[in-house]
């Protein structure tokens, strides 16, 4: 499923992300956030090596990892699941772009200060409410196209 990956290289992406049931999750040095039950975007990026967006969405997918960026803490939440993605091969760093457009044109609810400690962005992970998660992911799909991006669509079937 992740093949199609390999061939990108370095870019950006986007999870999209479903919470069955409110709660209070630890997000390393932020602290308690709440989180509410449905669909979350977190866009990130991984550039300039080959396989690094194959490698860093392999991490983020995996369950034995090292707590290091904040959606490693989510990620890491029973009950938590990555349901599909969208990814783009860029040489340039887009997820800024990309969060911020999926804040003021998508309307996504941003989790403050969520991904964003190394950049002025408030947030890159963004919460949509009880909707169809491949709704969001044909809205991300076609934000990656407004950007002249050329986006991949994987959907993951989860047991």
């Amino acid at each position: 499923m992740l093949e199609s990956l390999k061939n990108l290289n370095g870019g950006t992406y986007t999870l999209i992300i479903a919470s069955p049931y409110d709660r209070r999750i630890k997000i390393g040095c932020i602290g308690l956030i709440d989180f509410h039950s449905g669909i979350y975007t977190y866009t990130g990026s991984a550039l300039k090596k080959k396989f690094a967006l194959y490698n860093r969405i392999s991490r983020h997918l995996s369950q034995n990892k090292r707590l290091w960026w904040h959606i490693d803490y989510l990620l890491n939440t029973s009950g938590i699941e990555v349901k599909a993605m969208c990814a783009s091969h860029s040489d340039l760093r887009f997820e800024c772009i990309i969060a911020n457009d999926i804040l003021n044109t998508l309307n996504g609810s941003p989790v403050i200060g969520f991904g964003s400690s190394d950049c002025k962005c408030i947030s890159h992970l963004h919460f949509f409410g009880n909707i169809d998660y491949l709704k969001v992911l044909d809205m991300i799909y076609n934000l990656y196209l407004k950007f002249n991006l050329k986006p991949i669509k994987i959907i993951f079937n989860h047991q």
